[in-house]
C-alpha cells in the first residue's frame, strides 16, 4: 500500500523512482522556507505502477516537465500519471547530440570538467524560458514535477536555479544536488556503471564540486539566478510569480 500523499516527504516513497524528491523545507535568506507540494525533482517516470500514479496525483502533481532528449523519451517514455496532468517535453540537452562529445572527453587524458556539459545546458536559455512558462501555466496550488533520466544533471541545474531564486543559500543548493548520488546508486545497473566509470565517477556521482562550479559560474556571469532567468528572456513579473510559488512565509 502506498503511503499517505498528505505527508511532507523529502524523498517520495516510489520504488520505481530512486531520486524523486521535494524542493520544500529549505530555509531562505529572509527567514521563510521553500514550499512543500509545489516542486518535485525526479528521475524518469518510465516504470510507474498504478499505486505510484495515484500517489503522485494525490500529492498534487498537475504538470510533468520532461527535460530529456527525443531518443531518451522514445526508448523510455513516461507513464502518464493521469489524463488531467499536463505533460511538457522541453529538452534542456539532447544527449543524442552530446554522446559523441561525451565519449571523446571520457577517452581523453584529462579529467572531465563540470562546465564541459553543464555550461552547455545553461546555454539553452530558450529551454529554461519555456520551463518557467510551463511552471506558471500550472495552477498555483498544484505541484510541478520535473525530471530527466536519472534526475541528476539537467534536473540538478534547474533545481539549483529554483532554490537559489527562492533565497536558499549556496551550501544548501550544493547539498540538494549531492543527495542524488546515494539515491541513484540504489539502482543496480547504475551502481555497476559507476563502479566501472573511472574518471567519469566525478560527473556520474553528483560530486559537490560539479554543482559548486556551476553555481559560481552563474553567480559570476549573471549575478544571481534572477539575472540568469532575465538572460533567458523571463520578465520581472514572471520571475516574481515563480519566486512566489517557491516560498512560503514562516
Amino acid at each position: 500500500m502506498m503511503k499517505s500523499y498528505e505527508m511532507m516527504w523529502q524523498r517520495l516513497p516510489l520504488h520505481t523512482c530512486a531520486n524523486a524528491r521535494e524542493l520544500g523545507g529549505y530555509p531562505t535568506a529572509d527567514g521563510s522556507q521553500t514550499a512543500w507540494h509545489r516542486f518535485v525533482r525526479s528521475d524518469r517516470l518510465s516504470f510507474l505502477d498504478d499505486d505510484e500514479r495515484e500517489f503522485l496525483y494525490g500529492y498534487g502533481v498537475r504538470t510533468v516537465i520532461d527535460l530529456r532528449g527525443s531518443q531518451e523519451i522514445a526508448e523510455h517514455p513516461d507513464i502518464p500519471i493521469s489524463d488531467d496532468v499536463a505533460y511538457r517535453h522541453i529538452t534542456l540537452l539532447d544527449l543524442n547530440i552530446a554522446d559523441s562529445r561525451l565519449d571523446e572527453l571520457m577517452k581523453s587524458d584529462r579529467e572531465p570538467q563540470a562546465l564541459d556539459f553543464y555550461g552547455t545546458i545553461l546555454e539553452n536559455t530558450e529551454g529554461f524560458r519555456k520551463v518557467v512558462h510551463a511552471i506558471l501555466e500550472t495552477p498555483e496550488d498544484a505541484c510541478v514535477l520535473f525530471h530527466c533520466t536519472e534526475g541528476k544533471d539537467r534536473t540538478g541545474i534547474l533545481a539549483m536555479l529554483l532554490l537559489s531564486l527562492a533565497g536558499v543559500d549556496r551550501n544548501d543548493c550544493i547539498a540538494n544536488y549531492e543527495i542524488t548520488r546515494e539515491n541513484i546508486l540504489r539502482k543496480p545497473y547504475y551502481a555497476h556503471d559507476f563502479a566501472q566509470a573511472g574518471s567519469r565517477q566525478k560527473l556520474m556521482g553528483s560530486d559537490p564540486d560539479t554543482i559548486a562550479v556551476t553555481y559560481d559560474f552563474v553567480m559570476q556571469r549573471y549575478g544571481s539566478a534572477e539575472g540568469y532567468f532575465h538572460a533567458c528572456g523571463v520578465s520581472d513579473a514572471a520571475i516574481a510569480a515563480l519566486r512566489k510559488r517557491l516560498v512560503v512565509s514562516a
